[in-house]
């Protein structure tokens, strides 16, 4: 057992919450083919932020375009109401230009940093490495002693019979399993000269919820959890209301971030008869590491130098050297 990411615990403890009905957690292997589809699932709910939206392509929201033929009905003996409606129309005529050059603009400037993009091409490098190669960067990375390999999987809990709130809690962004230890990864970058998503407590419960909800389960689950905050800098500005909850980003020879759990959990709103009691305990046993992006590349350039297999070297410095890549990428605006 990986006593070490414990700090010596025992990671077992015995949960006192109401276990959630037809909750399963099953965690599948994660496959390069998978990342391109899931920038494009985000593409497809978050058209907004891509420039893609009904409204940035055509100037109004969707609802204004489905109310158009009732309005244009109502207006037929109103020649003074017809003439407002042809107004907004010639008006929104006259922007699409530059709606036009905005998209283009976003296009070959902006999409390539943003942090979903970055996040599946680092799953897509993570995949092409061999497990021991990703253990060895992730030991580097933690100062703490591994287990020999991991895989990189994807989370699934089936929809039937439970709440959304109960399956659609959290969406890691990258997540590692070995035989015991599952390792969740959260990703921050800068993908603008003021653009960044920071993370909040909620974010942090979340995580530690799905570490719950595996050592409730029947089924064979990982014992031991680990949480990485992966940034661009190791500095507060990337958590929201940072002051109130983070007592130390990193701190101790392993340099552990380290919060006020009262707080934290109070921030988080999350209900304290349900979940407050196991949390806390879980806690104790749940290490959280405050990464950059340079500290991530410098590791697994040192794991890449030290793997044994002389006849994959180089496809393993071409990686490594992406990971590099990526790194800048995610602080290129600091």
């Amino acid at each position: 057992m990986l006593k070490c990411l414990s700090q010596g615990i025992d990671a077992t403890f015995a949960p006192t919450a109401r276990r959630l009905k037809n909750m399963k957690i099953n965690f599948e292997n994660h496959k390069i083919s998978d990342s391109p589809l899931s920038v494009l699932r985000h593409l497809y709910y978050y058209t907004k932020q891509y420039g893609l939206s009904v409204k940035q392509f055509t100037g109004q929201h969707w609802k204004y375009w489905d109310k158009l033929p009732d309005r244009l009905e109502a207006t037929l003996k109103n020649k003074r109401k017809m003439n407002i409606i042809i107004r907004e129309l010639h008006r929104l005529a006259a922007q699409s230009e530059n709606r036009q050059q905005r998209r283009r603009k976003q296009m070959h400037s902006g999409w390539s940093e943003k942090e979903v993009v970055i996040n599946a091409q680092l799953i897509s490098l993570l995949c092409a490495l061999p497990p021991q190669i990703i253990a060895s960067g992730f030991a580097k990375l933690t100062k703490e002693k591994l287990e020999s390999s991991y895989k990189v999987v994807k989370s699934k809990i089936p929809k039937e019979n439970v709440k959304k709130q109960d399956y659609d809690f959290v969406e890691p962004d990258v997540l590692l399993l070995s035989d015991n230890h599952l390792i969740m990864i959260e990703i921050k970058t800068r993908g603008g000269s003021s653009s960044n998503y920071s993370y909040p407590s909620r974010q942090l419960l979340n995580y530690l919820r799905l570490a719950y909800e595996c050592s409730q389960s029947k089924d064979s689950m990982p014992s031991i959890f680990s949480h990485i905050i992966l940034v661009p800098t190791v500095d507060r500005e990337w958590f929201y209301d940072a002051e109130k909850w983070i007592k130390h980003l990193q701190s101790g020879p392993h340099q552990k971030m380290i919060v006020n759990f009262d707080i934290c959990f109070k921030l988080s709103k999350y209900s304290k008869n349900k979940y407050y009691k196991d949390f806390k305990k879980l806690m104790i046993k749940f290490p959280i590491y405050v990464r950059s992006w340079s500290n991530f590349a410098s590791a697994f350039n040192f794991a890449a130098s030290k793997f044994p297999n002389k006849q994959i070297k180089s496809h393993i410095k071409a990686i490594t050297n992406e990971i590099s890549e990526l790194s800048s990428k995610s602080a290129k605006f600091i």
